[in-house]
C-alpha cells in the first residue's frame, strides 16, 4: 500500500471566462482533486467568512500511481463574477491493483508545422505476454521554468498484442499554450 500524496507543482491561470488549474502530484494512488472558487464577503456584512460560489472535480490522468510517479490533472471551470480565490483539496483511495506492465514508448519525434501546431509522435511496444487494451499515452508539457503548460492524453491506433507495436500522435495548438514548450514527459497505461 502507498499512503502519501503530495501536490508538487501547481499552475493556475485565469481569464475572463474560466479558471484552469494544471498540476502534478507524486506518491499516490487513484487521486482526485476538488476545487472551490471562493467569494470573500465584505467585512461589514460577514467578517472574514468565505462562501463557495462554484466547484469542480477531476482525476489524475494516470489511473494508478506508483511511488515516485507523477501524473498531471486538469481542472477548468467557468469563472463567476464574484470569484476571489480558490481552494484545492485532494483525496485518494489506496489500492492493491498494479498498473499494466511491459509497455514501452519508443521512436518519439516532435516538431512544429507551418500552422503553429506542435506534434508529438511515437509508438508503444507491448513486451508483456498479455494483450494491452485501451492503450493510453499521457503527455505533460513544461516551460523553461518547469511549470506545466499543457496536459492531455491520447490512445494508440489499436490494442497491442504481445510483442507488437501501435502508433500515437498528439497535435497541440501552440497558440493556446500559456508559455513556450521547453520539455515534455510521456507516460503510458493500459488494461488487460
Amino acid at each position: 500500500m502507498y499512503h502519501s500524496c503530495i501536490l508538487e507543482k501547481l499552475t493556475a491561470s485565469t481569464n475572463t471566462k474560466s479558471i484552469s488549474v494544471l498540476a502534478t502530484n507524486i506518491r499516490s494512488l487513484k487521486v482526485s482533486f476538488f476545487i472551490s472558487l471562493v467569494d470573500v464577503l465584505p467585512v461589514e456584512i460577514a467578517g472574514d467568512i468565505n462562501n463557495v460560489v462554484k466547484s469542480g472535480l477531476t482525476f489524475t490522468y494516470m489511473n494508478i500511481l506508483t511511488p515516485q510517479q507523477k501524473s498531471p490533472f486538469d481542472l477548468s471551470i467557468s469563472k463567476p463574477a464574484n470569484y476571489d480565490h480558490y481552494k484545492l483539496s485532494l483525496s485518494y483511495d489506496e489500492t492493491d491493483d498494479e498498473p499494466f506492465s511491459g509497455l514501452k514508448i519508443q521512436g518519439v519525434t516532435h516538431h512544429t508545422d507551418n500552422y503553429g501546431f506542435y506534434y508529438i509522435d511515437g509508438e508503444v511496444k507491448n513486451t508483456n505476454t498479455i494483450k494491452a487494451k485501451y492503450v493510453e499515452i499521457v503527455a505533460t508539457l513544461y516551460d523553461s521554468n518547469g511549470k506545466i503548460i499543457y496536459a492531455d492524453f491520447t490512445f494508440t491506433n489499436s490494442d497491442i498484442a504481445s510483442g507488437q507495436t501501435s502508433s500515437f500522435e498528439f497535435m497541440i495548438d501552440k497558440s493556446d499554450l500559456p508559455g513556450s514548450i521547453y520539455d515534455f514527459v510521456l507516460q503510458v497505461q493500459a488494461s488487460s
